[in-house]
């Protein structure tokens, strides 16, 4: 694999060899110190650019970081669509490993960019725009703690999905029970997670809760990666179980320490009617 080295001196080449990239700065885990770094972390490139409508119509020869395994841009982003207005993306992967993300921005963009990145460096200043080459913006990252009526909104959705999962399974409908319960883990990890910020503000849980899994205390991690296990009707329904005993319990608890309000009674009824179900002898196709 190439090293950091080498690819920052090819990310300046190629940056110095186009008059219309103006400037240039790192993002993600390669501009913070605190952050780990290793062979899959990326460089995350924004680069500011005079002209950006002509920009586009003559994207600049990117062959310098050599031969591609993929390459995702804007205009592959129709299924999974970037809604970033004012912005260009060249992702690409490389057979060693290394990726290199590029968001192509007009140049007006520059300091509203800043603002709203964690930490930035900067790697290319052409036009001396820039006074320093670091910046830290004003978006924060740490996991915060949710309002009582964004805590209840959460709850109330969890076991308001609970049925759709059980009728999925009853009909023997994989894949629509997979959907709902697939909503579950994530509403379960975001209370997770919300529990670790009570007791440590400072706490991050990274982009897609990539960092959360460090985090959690062992029996949650396990109940989560046992939610994961969804390849019959019995771990479904398995899955369905741990997620509700775990969420009806823990968020009862975390109300109490947010002094935040909870209809747990209506939520037990809901457990208990997705256990009945799940007992039920009755035929599991309709």
């Amino acid at each position: 694999m190439r090293s950091t080295e080498d690819m920052m001196q090819r990310i300046h080449a190629f940056i110095d060899g186009d008059e219309r990239i103006r400037a240039a700065i790192l993002n993600g885990s390669r501009a913070d110190e605190h952050r780990r770094k290793d062979a899959f972390s990326d460089f995350d490139l924004a680069c500011f650019v005079e002209d950006f409508a002509s920009f586009l119509r003559s994207m600049p020869d990117m062959r310098i970081f050599g031969e591609t395994l993929i390459v995702h841009t804007s205009n592959d982003m129709l299924y999974l669509p970037d809604e970033r207005a004012e912005v260009y993306m060249v992702q690409a992967l490389y057979p060693d490993g290394h990726r290199i993300d590029f968001a192509f921005r007009p140049l007006t963009v520059l300091n509203r960019h800043l603002e709203n990145e964690p930490k930035s460096v900067v790697v290319s200043d052409k036009d001396n725009r820039l006074n320093r080459e670091y910046y830290r913006g004003n978006v924060d990252f740490k996991m915060k703690i949710p309002s009582e009526k964004m805590f209840q909104s959460a709850i109330n959705t969890f076991w308001w999905l609970v049925p759709y999962v059980v009728k999925g399974l009853k009909r023997r409908e994989w894949f629509y029970a997979e959907r709902p319960l697939r909503l579950l883990r994530d509403i379960a990890l975001d209370m997770l997670c919300w529990e670790v910020a009570s007791k440590d503000p400072a706490f991050t849980p990274g982009n897609a809760m990539r960092h959360a899994s460090k985090a959690l205390r062992e029996n949650d991690l396990h109940t989560m990666l046992k939610a994961q296990n969804n390849n019959s009707e019995t771990t479904m329904w398995q899955s369905l179980n741990a997620l509700c005993s775990m969420v009806l319990k823990r968020s009862e608890a975390l109300a109490t320490v947010l002094n935040y309000a909870l209809d747990a009674g209506t939520y037990q009824d809901v457990y208990r009617y997705a256990l009945k179900m799940e007992g039920d002898s009755c035929e599991k196709t309709l």
